[in-house]
């Protein structure tokens, strides 16, 4: 999650405002549909740290389970 510089999640981020910026797409492992994505915004101030956040769901309508990780990736001095 940290491959990806500061300033293009930043640039994510201004694009999109006032949505949250991120990605989600679908894939099947095993038979099993899960939806993937990530979420990035500003943990405090505008142009600051950015809080990424990656999940994965498996929303069968029975039993959904979400898994999540998330980093802070610090601004650039």
């Amino acid at each position: 999650m940290r491959r990806v510089p500061w300033d293009a999640h930043a640039r994510s981020i201004r694009r999109r405002w006032p949505a949250s910026a991120g990605e989600t797409f679908g894939c099947e492992i095993d038979g099993i549909y899960f939806d993937i994505g990530d979420n990035a915004r500003w943990v405090d101030a505008l142009d600051g740290d950015i809080l990424l956040i990656a999940h994965a769901t498996n929303p069968d309508g029975v039993n959904p389970e979400r898994v999540e990780r998330s980093v802070i990736i610090p601004r650039p001095a």
